[in-house]
């Protein structure tokens, strides 16, 4: 009897013994179990080398620093999340009961993904410096690391401030192919966006993934590509280029309805021309600089530019006209500009009144003067009085005939500065209702 309990206490120390020493494993141990001779960060964690690794990639996007359009560089702070096994770090949680430790990036073989379309390097060397490797038991590596990135992305601005962009983000392996080391986009839902705006000036309409590859020095390369659909909110852009272009416009037809002998019509016009050239810098400072892709809302400036410029050109040679002209229009331009022009521009009450003024008979009152008079003035003195008066009456002539000639040229030019409103206003409607069309 002494015997089986001295057994039994014998055999209860010996388990509680055995308990109490794997209880008392620590990390130190289990790294030393794991990091023995026969891992090697250099070299893929396979213990056949037929096969390759498949390591799973989420993208998770948390913030949009912005979008540089005149770059074409899209700034953000995102995180990649990276999940492949490792054959070499596995162990039995029975000898080792830890269910999982967290390793240094540089102490373990990780994937060579980097972003094949990034402004900055294609390695995020910060993702290895700063970030650990959450290693789980069965061999399930979680790599969880990110930064501020920067990639480039082609824009088209034809339909400024309305328009929509797409940029991507591309993964692709610098050394292994498809065939050793594959990346697949993580589960269902593989990117991530907890921003929806950039900077109140861009909103995210979708966004997706697709796995492509392509082939380069005879192998097959993996290739995931992040697309992130845009749609600029134009509010800013309507307040602070478009609504002062309207308001440019109208000044530009107001330039027709101030009067040619007024120097302000030509100060105004180039007022004007300055404030749209003024509007064009602004609105260059919002675009990239390329030759191959023009916004319209600039085509629309350049086009109100020009207007403006014509509207001076046409005010400077009208004044000229006003100020040099000789003797009367000709039938032909008379009737041109008085009777089908003034038509069609609805400018007939512009047309000229006056009527020619004719003395036929002049000798004739000349001679009924000279008769009163006769009795009382020698013959010199009345042939005198007679010249005097056929000079007053040749003055007044002069001076009707004048008037009625610079009439007709102030109604002829009246009649083109409403010609040249109507035409300058349907251009800016043509031109306003093509912005419309072309980017609604």
């Amino acid at each position: 009897m002494d015997c089986l309990i001295s057994r039994d206490l014998l055999l209860g120390l010996c388990l509680l013994t055995q308990i109490r020493g794997t209880l008392c494993v620590t990390e130190t141990e289990l790294l030393d179990h794991l990091f023995g001779n026969n891992y090697n960060r250099k070299a893929r964690p396979l213990k056949d080398a037929s096969k390759n690794v498949t390591v799973s990639i989420e993208l998770e996007i948390k913030e949009f620093q912005g979008l540089d359009e005149q770059a074409g560089i899209l700034l953000f702070t995102g995180f990649f999340e990276a999940i492949w096994f490792d054959e070499f770090l596995q162990w039995n949680t029975t000898e080792y009961p830890i269910d999982y430790i967290a390793l240094p990036a540089d102490q373990i073989w990780l994937p060579d993904f980097g972003i094949a379309n990034s402004a900055d390097s294609f390695y995020q060397r910060t993702f290895v410096r700063d970030y650990w490797v959450h290693v789980d038991h069965t061999g399930s590596l979680r790599w969880y690391a990110g930064s501020t990135l920067k990639t480039t992305c082609s824009l088209s601005v034809s339909k400024f401030p309305f328009d929509k962009q797409t940029c991507i983000i591309v993964l692709e392996n610098t050394v292994y192919a498809a065939a050793a080391v594959d990346i697949i986009p993580m589960g269902r839902t593989p990117f991530n966006l907890l921003s929806s705006d950039i900077n109140g000036l861009w909103k995210i309409v979708g966004y997706h993934v697709t796995k492509k590859f392509f082939p380069n020095d005879g192998y097959i390369w993996p290739r995931l590509i992040f697309t992130l659909h845009m749609e600029r909110l134009p509010a800013y852009y309507l307040w602070s280029i478009l609504l002062p272009c309207v308001l440019l416009t109208i000044l530009t037809s107001s330039i027709y309805w101030l009067p040619l002998e007024s120097g302000e019509r030509i100060s105004l016009g180039i007022t004007v021309m300055l404030s749209y050239f003024l509007t064009l810098l602004v609105l260059d400072g919002y675009l990239p600089v390329t030759s191959l892709d023009q916004p319209l809302l600039g085509t629309l400036v350049n086009t109100m530019m020009a207007l403006a410029t014509f509207a001076v050109t046409t005010s400077i040679i009208l004044s000229y006209v006003l100020n040099n002209y000789s003797g009367r229009l000709s039938p032909s331009s008379r009737a041109f500009f008085f009777g089908f022009l003034a038509r069609v521009v609805c400018m007939r009450h512009c047309v000229p009144k006056t009527e020619e003024l004719k003395y036929n008979d002049r000798d004739h009152d000349v001679a009924d003067v000279t008769r009163e008079i006769r009795t009382q003035k020698s013959h010199s003195d009345i042939e005198e009085i007679r010249n005097h008066l056929r000079t007053i009456i040749q003055r007044y002539e002069d001076s009707d005939s004048e008037k009625a000639i610079a009439e007709e040229w102030k109604a002829a030019t009246r009649i083109l500065d409403c010609l040249f409103f109507w035409v300058n206003l349907l251009v800016i409607l043509v031109s306003f209702v093509f912005l419309y069309v072309n980017t609604a």
